[in-house]
């Protein structure tokens, strides 16, 4: 009995460090150093795992020439968040969707399906919707999709990103080795545009079976928040940068998506579409290593400190989590229940401000 008490206050003072400086033994390196420890135990320099500038991206070249590998795991996690207003009013209703259909159409050859508001995640007892799944759910829907240690992922969505990045971050928070977890830059959009090999065969669910096989210890709760453990961090280290990446109208307060509108006291604005960049098509890709810091930076947000990170749902705000992985800080984490969460609790703080005001203070 001592010995387990003694194990657990371990296990709680080593998530306590890891919010001030999270190990990277799992690919938290450099681009360079992962590259080549990745090079070397395949044999081959030219292998390449992210063939990109940023970390954990891959191109449409590179998975197009990889699709097949036998370790790799091709995620299709598209999906839509369907709006509706009615006129003069302020609020804008929403309706969560995973995109089987679309994917039962047409996906990139050797992918599988993930619905990111039913696999990884759904409401939780108090109906906040799209909140990860547990381990044990989580955990089962990736060994239904043949997801488990020893395997590589890379996950496509529209080309937003933000479901891409949310399987980044999801994988993450229960112990998947990072370095083995990529997104497409791009997405299905890039791909469609380029006329690569698309295809409407899925596989026998009984042979994509798997073992999930990443053991509790390797987890890594600290990179998900409740309402709650926010306000306490907010409290405890006054230097954390709290990032919200929702529009600017919703920020404000003149657009809603929750009984109220507004943002968290505090919370600095930046637009999930602002890591985006318009590419040589009808499609988008993450910017530069340059582009992010340049968003996050004129944002107000000091890219060396800890920070969180929340939107609507904590799903556009794994970009801006993405956007500060890539430029080396891994003190990054996200309050899942987002504003769905916090905007309809009157016992939690909130403000408004002008656009004006907002824009004027994004301009200094």
């Amino acid at each position: 009995m001592l010995l387990l008490s003694f194990c657990l206050l371990v296990s709680q003072a080593q998530q306590a460090q890891a919010w001030i400086s999270p190990p990277n033994a799992r690919g938290g390196c450099c681009l360079t150093c992962r590259v080549s420890r990745l090079a070397a135990a395949a044999g081959s320099g030219s292998d390449r795992w992210c063939n990109h500038e940023l970390r954990n991206v891959v191109t449409t070249e590179w998975l197009q020439e990889h699709m097949f590998d036998a370790e790799l795991a091709i995620v299709d996690i598209r999906g839509a968040v369907k709006k509706g207003q009615e006129p003069g009013s302020d609020f804008v209703s929403t309706v969560y969707e995973g995109l089987h259909e679309d994917y039962l159409e047409l996906h990139i050859p050797n992918a599988v399906f993930a619905d990111w508001t039913k696999d990884i995640a759904g409401r939780d007892a108090n109906g906040v919707p799209a909140q990860l799944s547990d381990r044990e759910a989580f955990a089962e829907a990736m060994e239904a999709r043949g997801i488990g240690r020893g395997r590589r992922v890379v996950a496509y969505d529209n080309g937003n990103m933000l479901f891409a990045t949310r399987l980044w971050w999801a994988l993450r928070r229960y112990g998947f080795p990072e370095a083995d977890i990529s997104v497409l830059d791009g997405g299905w959009a890039k791909w469609v545009a380029e006329d690569r090999p698309v295809t409407d065969e899925v596989a026998c669910p009984l042979k994509l079976l798997g073992e999930w096989g990443i053991e509790p210890e390797a987890e890594q709760p600290w990179l998900r928040l409740t309402a709650e453990q926010l306000q306490a961090r907010l409290l405890e280290r006054p230097q954390l940068h709290l990032i919200d990446a929702r529009a600017a109208e919703q920020y404000t307060g003149e657009v809603r998506r929750a009984q109220r509108g507004g943002h968290i006291p505090g919370a600095l604005n930046t637009p999930y579409k602002a890591f985006l960049q318009g590419g040589q098509g009808p499609y988008k890709t993450l910017k530069p290593l340059a582009g992010l810091r340049e968003v996050l930076q004129s944002a107000g947000v000091d890219t060396s400190q800890p920070a969180a990170a929340y939107c609507n749902g904590g799903v556009a705000s794994t970009v801006a989590m993405f956007a500060l992985y890539q430029l080396g800080n891994a003190r990054v984490t996200n309050y899942d229940g987002s504003w769905n969460e916090w905007g309809n609790r009157e016992d939690l703080p909130a403000e408004t401000t002008s656009l004006e005001q907002h824009q004027a203070t994004n301009a200094k």
